[in-house]
């Protein structure tokens, strides 16, 4: 049986997360294992940019979202870089979510 509470589908076990597109249409269900976690925290700008790169590009191809820790106190420029001026032919949308110390990429 599945059960929808609060933006997880619930089915045997499975957690999956359902996002909505800046449209107000709801993409398709991320299981977790879909998901891949970056942290870029203690890493300059032109280091952070090109270590984000490798990892979207070597990322496998089942990996559907990647959530990137840039942090926000410590200063801006990460996350400016990540949100305004990262780019990467696998990368269809950014989703900035209710933490602002994360961005999250949604991949081909």
């Amino acid at each position: 049986m599945v059960e929808k509470e609060r933006g997880f589908w619930y089915n045997s076990g499975e957690i999956e997360t359902i996002r909505r597109g800046k449209d107000g249409m709801f993409d398709f269900p991320v299981k977790d294992s879909q998901i891949m976690t970056v942290d870029l925290h203690d890493m300059r700008v032109p280091e952070a940019r090109k270590w984000l790169q490798a990892k979207v590009s070597s990322a496998p191809r089942e990996i559907r979202e990647i959530e990137v820790v840039h942090g926000y106190r410590g200063g801006t420029a990460l996350m400016n870089m990540v949100r305004r001026s990262f780019q990467h032919p696998r990368v269809i949308r950014k989703v900035v979510g209710l933490n602002p110390g994360s961005t999250i990429l949604i991949l081909k």
